[in-house]
């Protein structure tokens, strides 16, 4: 192709990210055209020149927002042929005005290898995201806007904590208790295709050793497909209570909203609602539809204050 031939494609790129910016309409069929012929380009070897790299990564960023299924497609592969990076890509979002209008997150799945169970986008979490986005949760007195949400067993893909951040959630934690550092840093790098530095905050939080700090930190904790281990259904009611701590003050009702898959098997979904139950909350939300559990908790005695 040589160097102008990719020049004029760059330039291209350019001018099609610009209009997906601005909102005006791109054919899906010029989009990818364009994409593959600079895929194509990557593939052959030919290119040698890291910082026409870097600015193709750049050219990138609107089309992995934004773009169609097919478009995003051959975008994320030649973004894992520019960085190194495989992975597939996902995305959300709503242009309904009874919701949320606009949002949209997107995310890179890394896969297990290296990172355990929590490099893979499991269902759970793209759908509670979906349900925070058209405001299911307000009718169990869920409140995002101005609460401290935090997020348990997030992975790499923390869709919900990232929603909850750009619906204007005071604060925003996102956790795993996996002990690996790749799982945190694909986390980080999550936020960061989505979100301002410092908007989301990515800790590795362990349940059974959960310091002094996290004491009624939170509002709002999310949890999506994190009851699957035999410990879990004991494990993470006790950390719920903990973060929540109902016995400190809280502007707004504290929830806890789980959402797993009944793959975790009934056994150990009902024996998680006991333990939470135990523990003094009250199931305020039980909706099973398969293969999706979906729950909504409170204290059973107190309000907020």
């Amino acid at each position: 192709m040589g160097e102008k031939g990719i020049d004029a494609l760059y330039a291209q790129m350019c001018l099609l990210g610009w209009k997906i910016r601005r909102g005006d309409n791109v054919e899906e069929e010029t989009l990818v055209e364009t994409l593959t012929r600079i895929e194509d380009y990557l593939a052959s070897g030919d290119c040698a020149d890291s910082e026409l790299e870097v600015r193709l990564c750049n050219a990138l960023q609107p089309v992995l927002a934004s773009s169609e299924p097919a478009a995003l497609d051959v975008a994320a592969r030649i973004y894992a042929l520019l960085t190194g990076q495989g992975g597939r890509w996902h995305r959300i979002g709503t242009s309904s005005p009874e919701s949320h209008a606009g949002i949209s997150v997107r995310m890179r799945e890394v896969g297990m290898a290296g990172v355990g169970v929590g490099g893979r986008l499991w269902p759970s979490a793209p759908f509670l995201s979906e349900r925070l986005l058209d405001g299911a949760y307000e009718a169990c007195g869920v409140t995002i806007a101005g609460s401290r949400v935090v997020e348990l067993g997030c992975g790499a893909c923390p869709f919900p904590g990232i929603v909850c951040a750009k619906l204007g959630a005071a604060s925003v934690t996102v956790t795993d208790s996996f002990p690996c550092q790749g799982l945190m840093d694909a986390a980080e790098q999550n936020v960061r295709f989505n979100l301002e530095a410092d908007k989301v905050q990515v800790e590795r939080l362990a349940w059974d050793a959960i310091d002094g700090r996290w004491k009624g930190s939170a509002d709002v904790i999310l949890a999506a497909d994190v009851v699957y281990d035999p410990e879990h259904p004991h494990l993470l009611p006790q950390a719920c209570a903990y973060i929540l701590d109902g016995d400190s003050y809280s502007a707004v009702a504290s929830r806890v909203i789980v959402v797993v898959a009944e793959r975790a098997g009934i056994e150990g979904i009902t024996s998680f609602e006991d333990e939470m139950q135990k523990l003094g909350f009250e199931t305020i939300r039980r909706v099973s539809a398969p293969p999706i559990v979906e729950f909504v908790f409170g204290w059973a005695d107190r309000d907020a204050r």
